[in-house]
């Protein structure tokens, strides 16, 4: 399952197993991110216009 609405403060994804949360805070001044939900790998962009790839499994897993 992919959901909003729940803003991580860190500006990375939160993934827990069966839930992967892509508010990336881009309304506090955090990143706006799109996730490839087939391969794992996610999109970055900030207001400032840096932009960053990354990929699911290099993300800490949530407690």
């Amino acid at each position: 399952m992919v959901c909003g609405h729940t803003s991580q403060q860190s500006g990375l994804p939160l993934t827990n197993g069966h839930a992967i949360c892509v508010d990336t805070n881009i309304y506090g001044g955090g990143w706006l991110t799109c996730l490839d939900v087939a391969s794992g790998t996610f999109w970055q962009a900030n207001e400032q216009g840096d932009t960053r790839r990354m990929h699911l499994e290099d993300l800490p897993s949530a407690p």
